[in-house]
């Protein structure tokens, strides 16, 4: 009993652990992408410039 309840247990702090980390890296992730969208315009006409002039050149 004690041994299933301390594999349980030990099982149970690596599944945190990594959602922890993970939760972690999305975090990171959603902030990068919000700064992403929130220039999403810029970046949308910026890509549409840059791409006229790649073809216009081309």
């Amino acid at each position: 009993m004690n041994i299933t309840s301390a594999s349980g247990s030990g099982r149970m702090n690596l599944t945190h652990d990594t959602l922890a980390s993970m939760g972690g890296i999305v975090s990171v992730v959603n902030m990068f992408l919000g700064g992403l969208f929130g220039l999403g315009p810029t970046v949308k006409f910026l890509t549409k410039i840059s791409l006229s002039y790649l073809i216009k050149t081309g």
